[in-house]
């Protein structure tokens, strides 16, 4: 190796190192904001699981005020 050529290599190294940090910082951000994203797709499901389990506890009752009224009106014909 030539002395001349040391410092140009350090010099190359150096850019190369510091490109590669830009795009390691780039792809952290990346990810954290992907991870913000996720962070809300679970919240949006977690009120949508929240609520469906309303509607099937609304659909529960309603589907067993119909079979009590149901049984209760067929009652009378089967006693006849």
């Amino acid at each position: 190796m030539r002395p001349r050529s040391v410092p140009a290599d350090i010099s190359r190294n150096v850019g190369e190192a510091a490109s590669s940090s830009g795009t390691i910082a780039q792809s952290v951000a990346e990810v954290a904001q992907d991870a913000r994203k996720t962070g809300s797709g679970v919240e949006g499901i977690g009120a949508s699981a929240v609520q469906l389990g309303e509607l099937s506890a609304g659909l529960e009752a309603l589907v067993a005020s119909f079979r009590l009224e149901h049984e209760r009106s067929r009652a009378p014909l089967a006693a006849v």
